[in-house]
């Protein structure tokens, strides 16, 4: 028997105010699963357009800024 049907068995034991809770459950898991894969696929996008920048050996000074902005 494979979990789904466990699940399904148990499920109907339940009475209706107990399966909306166990739906949403469900629903809370496979958004917290979709934001996983959305913070995974970020992170990698953010390392892969970071990799080698910091052997990048630019220096920038005061002087190469074009606007300098105080608390006047």
């Amino acid at each position: 028997m494979s979990i789904a049907d466990k699940i399904h068995k148990e499920l109907e034991l339940l009475p209706e105010d107990k399966q909306a809770k166990v739906l949403d459950f469900i629903k809370h898991l496979s958004g917290k699963q979709a934001e996983e894969e959305i913070e995974q696929r970020d992170e990698f996008s953010l390392s892969s357009a970071l990799e080698g920048i910091e052997d990048d050996e630019v220096e920038y000074t005061l002087d190469d800024i074009k606007e300098k902005y105080t608390d006047d």
